[in-house]
């Protein structure tokens, strides 16, 4: 819902304002500084699982005055004492928490997701990094024992534990065995789809490499005049520019290379409207 004036701020919303280097604040909160968990509250600093409060700091109520005065004194030590990690980077006033205050290791958040990292390289961050508990898996059936189409998997199917073909050597936090639940199977019969040769957790990965990387690319309209540059799609309409190549540069999330064809906005609307 409507909120305004967020900065440095992480699960924020429902009409809050002025919430600054911040981690969950909601309902209306207000003037909301370095916290976590507030509810309902204004003029917050330093606090965690306030609710309906106001002028506290690590979560004492003061008086207006005496929270003012206050605030101001942390922040210009804060300025003249900052907090500094292992890696020599320091935090003053101004700066989201350090990432060592994380509650989360790195390979346990959607990063891992978006900017994939091996352990050593995440360590050398000051990531923390969560070491995946041993699992001992009792695999019934390997991989290639699975039939290449549905027709031939039998019901009992939902009785073995199936095992992942990364067999726990990828980055993925593979769980190396996996079963397949009876409506899971009811669906793939439906839909005359194989079964996964894949764990949960690596199809999870597999499916976010076709998302476009948090990276944009400056480009050119590949709009050719009458067809795309490699002439593979046919304009349906004349453009603006006619006959001319698009002189339209713009930035988009499509490297250069990849295959699709780019076309700015004005072509491509010229194209689908």
């Amino acid at each position: 819902m409507t909120s305004s004036l967020l900065y440095e701020a992480l699960q924020c919303g429902d009409k809050v304002s002025d919430v600054r280097f911040t981690w969950w604040a909601i309902t209306q909160s207000r003037n909301v500084e370095y916290s976590m968990y507030i509810v309902g509250s204004s003029n917050i600093f330093g606090c965690v699982g306030i609710k309906k409060q106001k002028y506290c700091i690590l979560n004492k109520q003061y008086s207006k005055d005496e929270y003012e005065k206050l605030r101001a004194t942390i922040i210009e030590q804060m300025d003249k004492i900052p907090y500094k990690d292992k890696q020599g980077n320091t935090y003053t006033y101004g700066e989201f928490f350090p990432i060592a205050l994380s509650p989360f290791s790195y390979n346990e958040t959607s990063a891992q997701e978006f900017f994939p990292l091996q352990k050593e390289e995440a360590q050398r961050k000051g990531y923390q990094w969560k070491e995946m508990a041993a699992k001992t898996v009792q695999v019934t059936k390997k991989t290639d024992e699975l039939p290449d189409t549905i027709d031939g998997v039998l019901d009992s199917i939902t009785k073995d534990v199936i095992e992942c073909l990364h067999k726990g050597e990828c980055n993925e936090q593979c769980t190396k065995g996996f079963t397949i639940i009876p409506a899971e199977l009811k669906f793939y019969q439906s839909m005359n789809l194989p079964l996964s040769r894949l764990c949960p957790n690596c199809r999870h990965a597999a499916r976010t490499q076709f998302r476009n990387p948090l990276k944009l690319w400056e480009r050119q309209c590949q709009c050719a005049g009458k067809t795309s540059e490699n002439s593979i799609y046919e304009n349906t309409v004349e453009h603006f520019h006619k006959n001319d190549h698009c002189s339209n540069n713009f930035q988009t999330a499509y490297s250069p290379d990849k295959p699709d064809i780019i076309y700015c906005e004005q072509c491509y609307l010229a194209e689908v409207t």
